[in-house]
């Protein structure tokens, strides 16, 4: 559930972030250059930092919230202040991408190594599959993404990352009779 949760959750904001900033900027390939750089950038530096938390199941649980609770606050961001956005210069737009894309993608790059190295400690033979499960439903959401977002508007695209990095949340939770 765990990792499953967090590939899902991070494809549905990483293609929500994109299709937001389509919208607003105006340019698909402006929108998608910012918001994949600045994620990988952002999530980079958030898995540099999770080396600093304590690999237990309070600190995942509490760091899933914070995830959860961070892609819906940069989703009302986006529905508020989008709309006046596309009368800003580019510049302006780019940089108010940068500053709700980056501590999002920060957040969600602790989870996944701190939860590896958590499964590591606890249940090293689990850590390839912690690997599989994260990679193939990253490989698979984003079409239902899409479908989504076609159906049901950008705005679900969030709430389905935050109900799938919920969904992480409760596997922390049940992973916790491991912590010993």
């Amino acid at each position: 559930l765990y990792f499953g949760g967090l590939g899902a959750g991070f494809m549905c904001v990483e293609i929500g972030l994109m299709l937001r900033a389509q919208a607003w900027l105006g340019s698909p390939v402006l929108a998608a250059a910012v918001v994949v750089t600045v994620l990988l950038m952002a999530s980079g530096l958030g898995s540099l930092w999770s080396e600093r938390l304590p690999a237990n199941r309070s600190t995942a649980w509490r760091l899933v919230a914070v995830i959860a609770g961070v892609v819906l606050i940069a989703s009302f961001q986006l529905n508020v202040v989008g709309p006046a956005a596309r009368a800003w210069p580019a510049l302006v737009q780019t940089g108010f991408l940068l500053a709700v894309v980056a501590p999002v993608g920060t957040a969600m790059g602790m989870a996944f190594p701190l939860g590896l190295r958590r499964l590591e400690a606890t249940a090293p033979t689990h850590v390839a599959w912690a690997w599989a499960v994260n990679g193939c439903v990253s490989v698979a959401t984003p079409a239902g993404a899409m479908l989504l977002a076609m159906s049901s508007g950008f705005g679900a695209l969030f709430a389905a990352g935050a109900a799938a990095y919920a969904l992480a949340l409760v596997g922390a939770w049940l992973g916790g009779a491991r912590d010993a």
